[in-house]
């Protein structure tokens, strides 16, 4: 299966390929980037964008309210579902939400539990603690100060 879309480096036409187990995004240019890969039935999400090109989203929308959502517990984690709760949205958007911030580098998935009560665990990434000016991430400990 062969999906046209836009090159990151070159901005003409790239496709994505699927060499099992992975999912590579191809261009003419010479871009060969590795989105994600299935390993035994688990998908573990690879960040789509350069970290200079990590931008946080814009406030007042849902996916903002989720990772704000994330950010409250830092430097702990948090379940899909009280994310959902803190953001006021239904699961199964707040998971899609959440698959979006971890393809920008901003979250990262530690268990995927589909179906499970409660749904995935997340945690805020350190890059993401730094955009939003958590408190203790400047001293590189990753903690509360």
């Amino acid at each position: 299966m062969e999906e046209r879309l836009s090159c990151p480096r070159c901005g003409g036409l790239s496709w994505l390929e699927w060499q099992d187990p992975d999912l590579i995004q191809r261009c003419l240019c010479g871009l060969h980037r590795y989105l994600r890969r299935n390993v035994d039935g688990v998908t573990i999400m690879h960040v789509a964008q350069p970290t200079k090109e990590i931008r946080l989203p814009a406030v007042d929308t849902k996916i903002h309210r989720c990772l704000v959502a994330c950010a409250s517990c830092w430097p702990t984690t948090i379940l899909t579902q009280q994310i959902a709760t803190h953001a006021s949205l239904n699961g199964k958007e707040t998971s899609a939400l959440m698959a979006v911030l971890a393809a920008r580098g901003l979250v990262e998935r530690l268990e995927e539990r589909r179906g499970l009560i409660g749904g995935s665990i997340w945690r805020l990434t350190k890059l993401a603690a730094q955009l939003l000016r958590l408190k203790g991430v400047s001293d590189g400990t990753g903690f509360g100060s």
